[in-house]
């Protein structure tokens, strides 16, 4: 299973929260999280956690990956996987 590359960032259509991935000379629209049923805030934290998906998976696989190195220097190897997962953690929480 793939889906669609590059750093997906949050942003508005119009004025409907909107999650948008660069490719090539524009910007390709993944996912508009309409707000018709929800408050406006809701939808918004709602795109930042689908934005911060591709993040969040190599946030994770990253740290499955250091998990099944032998122990020997493993905290070393752990720290960046943990440090990227605090990022991608807090791009899919806190407001722009």
């Amino acid at each position: 299973m793939t889906h669609t590359l590059g750093k997906w960032e949050t942003g508005y259509y119009k004025t409907v929260p909107t999650v948008f991935s660069a490719q090539g000379n524009g910007t390709l629209s993944i996912a508009t999280v309409w707000d018709s049923y929800i408050e406006k805030n809701t939808a918004e934290a709602n795109a930042r956690l689908i934005a911060a998906a591709p993040d969040l998976l190599e946030a994770l696989s990253d740290a499955v990956n250091c998990w099944d190195q032998p122990l020997s220097d493993y905290s070393s190897r752990m720290k960046p996987c943990i440090d990227a997962a605090r990022i991608a953690i807090k791009k899919a929480t806190e407001e722009a």
